[in-house]
């Protein structure tokens, strides 16, 4: 990678049911996906990926290997068996033409960079391989290899590629915290000194010296927290970690519940007739995210109308879609054009969709003068609908109505949302909860088709999807329990 070359800036991601990504280290954007299915057709979720070269991405899955053309999405170029689940991919020296493929089930494969095998065995039982290979990477001399092993106590194996009937070295690393965490460890420039996160002690780094039989020579505290990924720079004396494991216990669940996950509402939709509705970016979402120093969005319009009152849910104005607090911001009942333009807590934008045009188009409502780029004496015509990159590609490409909404929120706020359909959890504890185990599963439907458009803030949109399946099921247990109840209550009665 190199930041003077656009084109090198990227990162191979694999997430859990999604195809492989190539997204650019920039922006975050997607740039290419490829993907791998099994004979019968069903799409296989990648464990692990690396680069192979310029040109290539090894990529490993349940059960299968498989070798992608970076230039070209898609299927892969070709794809060969290996036994268990692949967890890591370590290709080696570019003169050693071999990258190193473990799996879960304990066995090291070596391949060549066509994926021909070249070379397979398995972990003893004794060292860990009965639990698994969680990571491995290759030492600086290119001709060993070392893996680590999971469970209550983890074993760091070296191994020489030219003689692996007995490991070079083993070390021996408690894991009372986190035995299944994937942890990773790295090398120094000489390949004389290992370092490796304590997983019996958070928050530690281990320094054991190879020169002296694996001798442990230092421990440095890094965070608070058990350290899992570790990357040494390649030319410079630096160690890059990073913590983290999710912790199951009773008090961290009731802590979890009792979240707060209040905020400012981003924006609220309207209808106002059967082809048109009323887009209502908040203000308070753009004067919450401003630091002190930053001023305001100007606002051009100062006269607020004396009918503008707070706004009840009806048949007429049924609010779609909600972010936080619907009744802390007023509206116009009146949603007429006029009556729009004198909105001072919010930015209004009509979306319409006639038949005629075959497609939606988007006008502005307020804020004209600060939120159009008007050339110099041009006239201001509040009648033209916006130009949206979402509405041009509208014809060529799969565009969603929740596409121009991101669009236009994203750019009517200043800064823009981490998250423009963040979600607020408290509406659904006012509600009963037959109404919340359909409110959600409505939600979760709609959050999936958004996390799939693969926008810069799916990640977020993710963790609001775990939540809410976590609220969703817990919901369908108490109907359950009640429905089974109420049966046994009348059985009785009946008898």
């Amino acid at each position: 990678m190199s930041s003077a070359d656009p084109a090198t800036c990227c990162l191979a991601t694999c997430v859990r049911d999604q195809p492989l990504h190539l997204r650019d280290s920039n922006t975050g954007m997607v740039r290419a996906s490829y993907s791998a299915h099994t004979p019968h057709g069903h799409l296989l979720t990648p464990y692990g990926v690396a680069f192979s070269g310029y040109a290539a991405l090894l990529a490993g899955y349940s059960g299968w290997a498989a070798l992608f053309d970076v230039h070209r999405q898609g299927a892969p170029t070709r794809m060969e068996k290996i036994p268990g689940i692949v967890s890591c991919v370590a290709p080696g020296a570019e003169t050693l033409g071999l990258a190193a493929w473990t799996t879960f089930a304990g066995h090291i494969s070596l391949r060549s960079n066509g994926l021909e095998e070249a070379l397979l065995w398995r972990v003893p039982d004794e060292l860990g391989g009965l639990q698994g290979i969680m990571h491995c990477a290759w030492a600086p001399d290119a001709q060993t290899l070392w893996t680590a092993t999971r469970g209550a106590q983890r074993h760091l194996v070296a191994w020489d590629i030219r003689n692996v009937r007995q490991p070079l070295m083993a070390l021996s690393k408690p894991a009372v915290h986190a035995g299944q965490l994937r942890t990773q460890f790295a090398f120094d420039q000489a390949g004389r000194y290992l370092v490796v996160g304590c997983a019996d002690r958070p928050g530690y780094v281990d320094v054991h010296d190879l020169a002296e039989e694996g001798k442990l020579v230092g421990s440095v505290r890094a965070h608070g927290d058990v350290v899992a990924g570790m990357a040494a720079h390649p030319e410079r004396p630096l160690l890059a970690t990073a913590s983290g494991q999710r912790h199951f216990n009773q008090a961290e669940e009731e802590e979890e519940e009792e979240q707060d996950y209040s905020g400012f509402q981003h924006f609220s939709l309207y209808i106002r007739s059967r082809e048109e509705i009323v887009l209502r970016v908040h203000r308070s979402s753009t004067a919450n995210q401003q630091s002190s120093d930053t001023k305001p969005t100007p606002i051009t319009s100062t006269t607020i109308h004396d009918h503008v009152d707070r706004l009840q849910a009806t048949e007429e104005s049924k609010m779609l879609i909600t972010s936080t607090h619907t009744a802390d911001i007023a509206l116009p009942r009146d949603l007429s054009d006029h009556s729009l333009e004198y909105d001072p807590e919010g930015i209004n934008f009509l979306i319409a969709g006639y038949p005629r045009y075959k497609c939606p188009y988007v006008w502005l409502r307020t804020d004209h003068q600060s939120l159009i780029a008007l050339p110099e004496n041009h006239p201001l015509e509040k009648d033209v609908p916006l130009r949206l990159e979402s509405i041009d590609c509208w014809r060529q490409f799969d565009i969603r109505p929740w596409d121009v909404l991101v669009e236009v929120i994203c750019t009517a706020l200043s800064p823009q949302p981490e998250n423009p359909f963040a979600i607020d959890y408290s509406y659904f504890e006012n509600v009963t909860v037959e109404e919340r185990v359909v409110s959600t599963g409505a939600m979760l439907e709609f959050l999936r088709r958004v996390y799939l458009r693969h926008y810069f803030f799916s990640d977020i949109v993710l963790a609001d999807i775990k939540a809410l399946q976590k609220r969703h099921f817990r919901d369908i247990n108490v109907l359950r329990e009640f429905q089974t109840s109420s049966v046994l209550r009348d059985s009785a009665g009946t008898h």
